[in-house]
């Protein structure tokens, strides 16, 4: 995904340009490449205990407007639910966040290293090129 080019023409400076939409949303809902499985396990599970608070919250709200017994259980269901302790829930949150934030950066210096040591490779053959080139000149001055 990233190692090519943006397949849009991005002459104008991008103004104008329409219909990428869903690529932002997509890369921004990504995970990012590289995490290790155990953070994306946790990320994932993450994720699911919270759609599924949600869904239960929506559920017990659809049974309390319907009112009677039934609805006040679930009021009451509901007042537990969304005024309980969210203490360990941000934590966990907080944890996860920051260590895809780790993740992010170490991945970021990796490509970065990755960069210099070619830059570094390249320098390197370029000069010796250059010396090879120098000592094929010396070698025909001193050949005559």
């Amino acid at each position: 995904f990233y190692e090519s080019g943006p397949e849009e023409d991005l002459s104008n400076d991008g103004i104008g340009l329409t219909g990428v939409g869903w690529k932002l949303v997509d890369e921004l809902l990504t995970l990012p490449r590289g995490m290790s499985p155990q953070l994306e396990a946790a990320f994932e599970s993450f994720t699911e205990q919270n759609k599924a608070k949600e869904a239960k919250i929506k559920v017990l709200t659809a049974k309390a407007e319907k009112g009677g017994v039934k609805g006040m259980a679930a009021q009451n269901e509901l007042i537990i639910l969304e005024k309980g302790d969210m203490t360990e829930t941000n934590r966990i949150e907080l944890t996860l966040q920051a260590a895809m934030r780790k993740a992010d950066k170490r991945r970021g210096s990796q490509a970065l290293n990755e960069q210099k040591a070619k830059a570094e490779a390249e320098l390197k053959a370029q000069h010796d090129a250059q010396r090879a080139k120098m000592a094929a000149r010396r070698a025909m001055f001193e050949g005559k």
